[in-house]
């Protein structure tokens, strides 16, 4: 009896481990791109938006049986592959998306991210199932301050507390997220920190030295 009961719990905790540890989690998105972020040769509405995930765990994960999708529907927006080391991340662009759903034989719409009134963005677990049955790990919502012009929004890796990427559009408003004055960094940490002048020095004498 105790032989059976030892091997039931070695069965559940090789089931539950991979799903509990993989801790894999969305890093950053930018929902509207004003730019040519997939480097492709084109600024492309749909191809140059992205997505990036993140693993925090201690383990590498293989991202098979993992997903993300938009609020437009149930239907995944793309499956993910290949393998990712802890502290590492992967970009997914637009284009990816549309490469991927047209291999499938799917409509190629991309993620389909909203630009003005928001969006989700969900990170999905689980085998391809036809009754879309995954396991939802993570949903984002991205706010139409975010959605603006090459902004990107994404967790602050000191707090995990969400911020925005808008070195390159900034925001002035009050609504959270707020504004960090850094650029989006696709592939990159997002550890962000400004240059802080190393000492004071007036209009008078910053003409003075130009002259």
């Amino acid at each position: 009896m105790k032989t059976m009961f030892l091997f039931l719990l070695a069965v559940l905790l090789c089931t539950q481990v991979p799903n509990a540890t993989a801790q894999i989690a969305i890093n950053e998105i930018l929902a509207d791109p004003a730019r040519d972020w997939d480097q492709d040769g084109a600024i492309d509405f749909r191809g140059d938006e992205w997505v990036e995930i993140v693993n925090l765990g201690t383990t590498t994960v293989d991202l098979q049986d993992y997903w993300l999708r938009d609020d437009s529907s149930r239907l995944p927006d793309i499956g993910l592959s290949g393998m990712l080391a802890p502290g590492a991340v992967k970009v997914v662009y637009g284009s990816d998306v549309m490469a991927w759903q047209h291999d499938m034989g799917w409509l190629e719409t991309g993620f389909g991210l909203n630009n003005s009134g928001g969006d989700y963005v969900f990170l999905l677990y689980g085998p391809y199932s036809e009754e879309l049955d995954y396991q939802i790990l993570e949903q984002v919502w991205v706010g139409d301050h975010e959605a603006e012009d090459d902004r990107s929004s994404g967790r602050d890796p000191a707090s995990g507390q969400w911020v925005l990427f808008d070195g390159l559009n900034p925001y002035t408003g009050s609504t959270e997220p707020l504004g960090n004055g850094c650029e989006p960094t696709p592939g990159e940490s997002n550890y962000c920190e400004q240059p802080i002048p190393d000492q004071a020095m007036s209009f008078g004498g910053l003409k003075a030295r130009f002259r």
